[in-house]
């Protein structure tokens, strides 16, 4: 029963390894605040980032919500760059 267990175990974390690895090859998931969410590649969810940066959106704890809305607003392509 020992062995059938850890067996188990072992099975279970390669799967949740392998998972996680296939999620971040696919791209990266931009969630609307209380809505839908796209799938986008990192390289554009970082330059949306750098974009909201560029244009004076802080990271400070109440502007979050504010780049959060914007970064889904940029990789949606409603930002002109």
């Amino acid at each position: 029963m020992r062995h059938f267990f850890y067996a188990l175990v072992a099975v279970a974390i390669v799967t949740i390894l392998a998972t996680a690895n296939l999620a971040f090859s696919q791209g990266t998931v931009v969630c609307r605040p209380g809505g839908t969410c796209l799938t986008t590649t990192a390289a554009i969810y970082n330059s949306c980032v750098d974009l909201a940066l560029r244009r004076g959106v802080l990271l400070t704890k109440d502007d979050r919500w504010v780049l959060d809305r914007f970064v889904y607003q940029c990789v949606a392509g409603r930002v002109t760059k």
